[in-house]
């Protein structure tokens, strides 16, 4: 993660309920999320590879943790046209 999650959200007090993680690479942050009370993660990842960690990494987290957490993953990239790429 570039930013300092916790240092933001104590920083400016922020009650956050919800994210929108976009390059999630294999969801090192979910846990993070979670402790902090977001109940709503979007993730997007294209690489399908990494998106199939990913899905090993959530589903992991949420089999161990008590938690109401919805997470939706996305196996694709975001951009500013429609079409494939390698």
């Amino acid at each position: 993660m570039l930013l300092d999650f916790e240092s933001i959200v104590d920083k400016y007090d922020m009650k956050i309920s919800g994210v929108i993680h976009v390059g999630a690479h294999h969801g090192q942050e979910h846990k993070r999320y979670i402790s902090h009370g977001i109940n709503s993660v979007v993730y997007f990842e294209p690489v399908k590879r990494i998106f199939d960690i990913l899905v090993g990494n959530i589903k992991n987290i949420h089999e161990n943790t008590n938690n109401n957490c919805v997470t939706t993953l996305y196996n694709m990239a975001l951009g500013n046209e429609n079409g494939e790429i390698d």
